[in-house]
């Protein structure tokens, strides 16, 4: 089942139209543009809600995909290497989401990476071809699946931080993630007896601003960072 925060992400990517894989040519073509449509608007639908937790390009024929993937979990960002390619018989195939990093550290994976994600997600899939893409598999395949799995892998001591500490809290691939609002944090918690003081005003839109060197951008704040 679909979960009610799932559904309204699942409704605000574009369906895709074109049924046609990447032996079809001139409808591969068509079908990339749809599949680039979705994506960026999915991608700007995350940055709105303060959910930006990808990157991915692909090499010129759309059939190699590749990027980044993050999870905040206890203000340490998690970042992993993102690639899949797409299967000659896609769309009716979903695509195989790998993590190469995570190779062999836990049971919801396959070698060489690949996530699995056979219980909920192909059924769901298998339904909805040609409507579901790229965007979809990482909405609905992906973010799930780090929600669940790194947390885990990070109470057993299997994965660590690949960033310095992070206070993007309010980030992740997480329907379960809400904005808190734009509150004032004089003062965030990062380690035990460790505290970050920050400047009263201008203030940054996010709550609470990011300084970790992976978020940070130039600003007039003296390094803080603007959205």
């Amino acid at each position: 089942m679909v979960d009610e925060s799932t559904r309204k992400t699942l409704s605000s990517i574009p369906l895709l139209k074109t049924k046609a894989g990447p032996r079809d040519k001139e409808l591969w073509v068509n079908r990339l543009k749809e599949e680039y449509q979705a994506l960026i608007k999915y991608v700007e639908n995350n940055k709105s809600a303060d959910n930006d937790w990808f990157r991915l390009e692909s090499d010129k024929t759309g059939t190699r995909w590749f990027g980044k993937c993050w999870y905040v979990h206890n203000l340490l960002k998690y970042e992993f290497d993102l690639e899949f390619d797409i299967p000659v018989t896609y769309p009716t195939t979903a695509p195989e989401l790998a993590l190469p990093g995570l190779d062999g550290k836990t049971a919801k994976m396959y070698r060489g990476g690949k996530i699995c994600l056979t219980d909920h997600f192909k059924p769901l899939w298998a339904r909805n071809v040609p409507k579901f893409g790229i965007a979809h598999a990482m909405a609905l395949g992906l973010g799930p699946w780090l929600a669940v799995e790194i947390p885990d892998l990070i109470e057993k001591g299997t994965e660590t931080s690949t960033t310095e500490p992070c206070m993007c809290v309010t980030r992740g691939p997480l329907p379960r993630f809400k904005l808190i609002g734009n509150i004032h944090f004089p003062k965030i918690k990062v380690t035990p007896g460790t505290f970050v003081s920050l400047p009263t005003e201008p203030m940054s839109t996010v709550c609470p601003p990011c300084v970790c060197p992976s978020c940070i951008k130039s600003s007039d704040m003296g390094g803080y960072p603007t959205y």
